[in-house]
């Protein structure tokens, strides 16, 4: 028994004196972004999240919301905004709110939610 003493010393001292290795952490890919990156990474996933979709087809949520369907009135100017620009995809949106006879900015907010859903 009187081995076994000096043996368990020099365990507890190798332990001590031994080098731990833990793997590296993975390094973070986010930490190498500029801030326009971080902007853009951060609003694609917002607009992932909302249902808006940039390469692929609109959601109908995204549709339904999009076509107005907050009142009557934004759904009839919408749905006459996404005709005019059916018709003629070329027209501006000053012509197009001539047309209608709405106010231009209106008109411009139409057209970009109806972009933002996908319509056009």
């Amino acid at each position: 028994m009187g081995h076994m003493q000096p043996i368990r010393e020099y365990l507890d001292q190798l332990e001590e004196t031994f080098i731990h290795h833990r793997r590296p952490e993975p390094e973070n890919p986010l930490i190498h972004e500029s801030p326009q990156q971080t902007q853009r990474r951060l609003i694609e996933e917002h607009d992932r999240r909302c249902g808006r979709t940039v390469g692929g087809p609109p959601t109908s949520d995204v549709i339904r919301r999009a076509m107005g369907d907050s009142s009557p009135e934004l759904k009839a100017r919408r749905s006459a905004v996404l005709e005019a620009l059916r018709t003629n995809p070329e027209a501006a949106a000053e012509e197009v709110a001539a047309a209608l006879g709405q106010p231009l900015l209106s008109i411009r907010k139409d057209i970009q939610a109806l972009k933002m859903g996908g319509l056009i």
